[in-house]
């Protein structure tokens, strides 16, 4: 993912509303240097220029618990679905076969 930059001039109409590409240097609305952000809709904190992360520690440490958690979940309902799947598949065999036999 890319960086994005944001305006931190409070009295500005654009501040914690858009971002801006990597490139872009200066706020559109007031002329302010802008500096990259947290991607996250609800943070903009400050990110430092030497820092290569789209997100804030806070929200790098979230999205890591979430994909956790996911993954787990993903486990958990992937033995289900096969089991499930295999019922169905074996269930739909032998309809056909009662089927085929009338």
């Amino acid at each position: 993912m890319k960086r994005v930059k944001g305006c931190l001039n409070s009295n500005c109409k654009e501040y914690r509303k858009t971002y801006y590409k990597e490139s872009d240097e200066y706020c559109v609305k007031c002329g302010t240097k802008l500096s990259y952000v947290c991607k996250h809709p609800k943070c903009f904190k400050q990110i430092p220029d030497n820092v290569k992360e789209t997100y804030c520690p806070v929200h790098i440490a979230e999205r890591k618990d979430m994909k956790e958690k996911c993954g787990n979940a993903l486990k958990k309902v992937g033995g289900g679905a096969l089991a499930v799947g295999g019922l169905v598949l074996t269930v739909g065999k032998a309809a056909i076969d009662i089927s085929k036999k009338e």
